[in-house]
């Protein structure tokens, strides 16, 4: 997005931004300018920029500006205007674009991965899926509510205020009714200068209730650190003074706890409200993705429960030098240092506009973003890999790229010996110096081939794959892919790990602003990586955990920017079709060949990462 499209649509006229936050809940949490949202985000997600202009109808009406690529506001601005293209809606053409990409429960799961929000008005599939997530939470409040006393964990709740002195009775007892009573709820006033105190006390009649007063103001994060210092629960869970849980929320948390006893922490799905709105405006709830979290936050406090020896884990509680994103920032850190779960259930209602002073509203998110940006560039401590289990050829289908290449060369020949692993490089068509880069390889033992400018990518990987050593699995790189530290062995052990599975694929994380990641992950944040492995616009999540973990996904296609397989599974599917052959996708004919075929899995690992620059 350039300053000069930006400045185009917000002087249009057409974009209403009071309209726009109002409408879309998400584009409003997410803290940034709402012309850039729309421009980065919301035209890819079909929004409107304000009640004059249909994206949906102006796609649906002008097929030629969606096949461009075009934000339709700018292309009506810029062509459509003078040629007199309509504005509105399209009749049932905004339906066919909204229709949701699911029709069951576990298409739902799918989906979440990559798309945590579902907007009203709500469809039936929704509403199908949301009465599965219904039982599921009643059938895990049965199991906590079964619970013997001596075995019930104390919740500890942790409620932070501060001038909430009309909205903060109601958040209280909707602590007060829930169906799990096991808890201890700790109300800690930030310095208020208002009745929020007053308000709050005469629940402290209940002995489970302890209002807790702070002379001065602190902020949130110090008043929820001074919450969890006197907290004496075996789990902790949040609620903000302007939110409230139904009935169950305790009782299937717990409950999900009891079922999954490894777990360190969890969260569940929640309602997005106006006060305005009788009915929900929004729902938000997306099965674990390790990788989308660590490019925005689309978990909720008010929906997330840990034990509380996940903070020391963790390295404490609330970051105090942040005044956005302390939620983010404990979650990440907390997913980083310990197993965690989704949990598909609905017992949280996060209202959008209940208090003034909500610190989305009150403090700014650049330099807290900033800050973010810095601690994920950071690398995260991990087990040294074990050592590979058999030997892998490294095939790099390359074309110019010296900068590429020098990192991969100095990577891979200075990690392993060429008996683990060996290098191909199949370079099609660079120029001189790249080329005499690769001749100047010969004597390491790469592998090369020189081919033609034209030669397609399956005709190169074929090449490259001939030259591999015999039994050598095979991992195929495209131009500008880049394995990170231990990636290989991670991807090599996931195929290892059951004897059905054929092909893994790591986290295929392209760089921040890069231009293609809206196409694959439409809620990406622009500002920083994306991982693009799992794609919607691939559709090529296969099946998700009903609890995920956050690990393996089962796919049905495999990115071949970065992709192991088994050498007997390429051997036996007899390589890819070259493009003069087969005009669609030959990776796409591959992939489908081992699931239908073969009958094996392609599984995606978090725990393997490369990085695609190209």
């Amino acid at each position: 997005m350039s300053s000069v499209d930006r400045a185009e649509v917000a002087e249009s006229g057409l974009f209403r931004e009071d309209w726009y936050l109002n409408h879309y809940p998400d584009a409003a949490m997410a803290g940034v300018d709402p012309v850039s949202h729309y421009l980065e985000n919301g035209a890819a997600l079909g929004y409107d920029p304000g009640p004059g202009f249909s994206t949906c109808g102006y796609w649906g009406r002008y097929p030629d500006v969606a096949s461009a690529g075009m934000n339709p506001l700018l292309h009506y601005l810029r062509h459509g205007r003078d040629e007199g293209r309509a504005t509105g809606p399209a009749g049932s053409e905004r339906d066919g674009f909204d229709r949701k990409p699911y029709r069951n429960f576990s298409e739902f799961l799918r989906h979440s991965l990559l798309q945590p929000l579902v907007k009203a008005p709500f469809s039936e599939d929704d509403l199908c899926s949301f009465a599965v997530m219904g039982r599921i939470g009643a059938q895990l409040a049965e199991r906590a509510l079964s619970c013997p006393d001596s075995e019930a964990p104390l919740v500890s709740v942790v409620m932070p205020a501060f001038n909430r002195e009309t909205v903060i009775a109601e958040a209280i007892a909707s602590v007060l009714r829930q169906s799990y009573g096991r808890f201890e709820l700790i109300v800690v006033d930030d310095g208020s200068t208002d009745g929020t105190v007053s308000a709050a006390l005469p629940h402290a009649a209940d002995p489970r209730v302890r209002v807790e007063r702070c002379p001065e103001r602190r902020g949130v994060s110090a008043a929820r650190n001074r919450g969890i210092a006197l907290a004496k629960g075996a789990l902790i869970a949040y609620l903000d003074s302007d939110n409230t849980w139904l009935p169950d929320y305790l009782g299937a948390m717990v409950g999900a706890f009891l079922q999954s006893p490894e777990i360190e922490a969890a969260y569940s799905g929640q309602y997005i409200c106006r006060s305005e709105e009788p009915e929900p405006v929004a729902v938000r709830f997306g099965s674990y993705n390790k990788s989308l979290l660590r490019n925005h936050n689309y978990i909720d406090l008010n929906c997330f429960m840990h034990r509380s020896s996940a903070l020391e884990r963790a390295g404490g509680g609330f970051c105090e030098t942040l005044t956005r994103l302390v939620d983010w920032e404990l979650i990440l850190r907390i997913s980083r240092s310990c197993p965690m779960v989704s949990v598909p259930v609905l017992q949280s209602n996060y209202f959008h506009d209940r208090a003034d002073n909500t610190i989305t509203r009150t403090e700014t998110l650049a330099p807290a973003l900033e800050v973010m940006t810095k601690r994920l560039a950071e690398p995260v401590a991990v087990d040294p890999p074990a050592p590979l289990a058999g030997p892998v050829a490294v095939v790099v289908v390359n074309r110019e790229g010296l900068e590429p290449l020098h990192a991969l060369v100095d990577d891979l020949c200075g990690t392993y010996s060429r008996a683990d692993v060996e290098l191909i490089v199949v370079d099609n068509g660079s120029s001189a110096p790249v080329r005499d880069y690769l001749e100047s390889l010969r004597p390491m033992g790469v592998g090369l081939v020189f081919s033609d400018l034209d030669c397609d990518f399956p005709s190169a990987a074929n090449q490259g794959a001939a030259l591999a050593r015999p039994g050598a699995d095979i991992l195929f790189l495209g131009a500008g892919s880049l394995p990170g530290r231990g990636a290989v062995e991670a991807l090599q052990a996931a195929v290892y790990a059951s004897p059905d599975v054929a092909i893994s694929v790591p986290q295929i994380v392209v760089p921040a602003g890069h231009a293609d990641a809206g196409m694959h992950v439409p809620d990406t944040l622009d500002a920083l990586p994306c991982d693009v492995s799992l794609s919607l616009r691939h559709r090529n999540v296969a099946r998700v955990g009903t609890f995920h973990d956050g690990e393996r996904v089962e796919l049905d296609y495999a990115p071949f920017s970065c992709v192991y397989i088994k050498r007997e599974v390429w051997d036996r599917c007899g390589g890819l079709a070259a493009d003069g052959d087969c005009p669609v996708s030959p990776e796409r004919i591959l992939c489908d060949y081992v699931r239908q075929v073969l009958g094996m899995k392609i599984v995606y690992t978090p725990a393997a990462l490369a990085r695609h620059n190209a």
